[in-house]
C-alpha cells in the first residue's frame, strides 16, 4: 500500500500547540472514481511502532458484529445482560449509517427486552436490548440476529440456578 502522508503532531504556532497530546492534520487527496481505498495509521513512540489502525471504505465487507456483557446470567427472574449489536467494516471498526432493521431471534430461557425489529438504519448502526433470565429457568439462550445487507451473527448466553446469596428476597 503506498504512503500517501506522514505527519507529525500539531505544534508550534498552531492551535492545539498548548496541548500535551495534540493532534495530527492530515488532508488526504480525492479519491480516484472506482477506486475503494484503505485507511492505514500507524503510530510511533521513540521511533518504535506500538499501534496500527486500518479502516476499510469498501462496505462489501461489512458485516453484522453481537457482543453480550455477560456469558453468563443467574435464574433467578431479574438478572440481564445487555446484546450490542453492529455494523463493522472487515476490520471490525464501526460502520456508522447502514439502512434498514435488525431482526432478532431469541430462544431458550429468558425473555428478549428492546425493540423487535430494531430500526438499525435510524440508530446509525448501533443498538442494543437485554436478554432476562426467568425465574428458576436454567440452560442456554441464543440470541441471533439478521440484518439483509449485512447476514447474521449470533451470541450464547448460559442461565445457571440461583444460589441462596444471589437470590433477592
Amino acid at each position: 500500500m503506498p504512503v500517501m502522508a506522514t505527519r507529525l503532531p500539531a505544534t508550534g504556532p498552531s492551535l492545539y500547540g498548548h496541548l500535551p497530546y495534540p493532534p495530527f492534520l492530515v488532508t488526504l487527496p480525492p479519491r480516484v472514481r472506482g477506486t475503494m481505498p484503505e485507511l492505514m495509521i500507524e503510530g510511533y513512540v521513540g521511533g518504535q511502532q506500538v499501534t496500527e489502525l486500518r479502516m476499510s471504505s469498501d462496505p462489501a465487507g461489512d458485516t453484522l458484529a453481537l457482543t453480550v456483557d455477560d456469558a453468563t446470567i443467574v435464574a433467578d427472574g431479574s438478572d440481564a445482560t445487555r446484546a450490542v449489536f453492529r455494523a463493522v467494516d472487515e476490520y471490525g471498526n464501526l460502520r456508522r449509517y447502514p439502512a434498514g432493521e435488525v431482526t432478532l431471534t431469541l430462544t431458550g430461557p429468558a425473555t428478549l427486552i428492546g425493540d423487535n425489529p430494531f430500526a438499525f438504519g435510524a440508530y446509525g448502526g448501533l443498538g442494543a436490548v437485554w436478554i432476562r433470565s426467568l425465574r428458576g429457568q436454567t440452560g442456554t439462550i441464543i440470541l441471533a440476529a439478521s440484518q439483509p445487507e449485512l447476514g447474521q451473527a449470533q451470541v450464547q448466553v448460559r442461565s445457571v440456578p440461583a444460589t441462596r446469596g444471589s437470590q433477592l428476597a
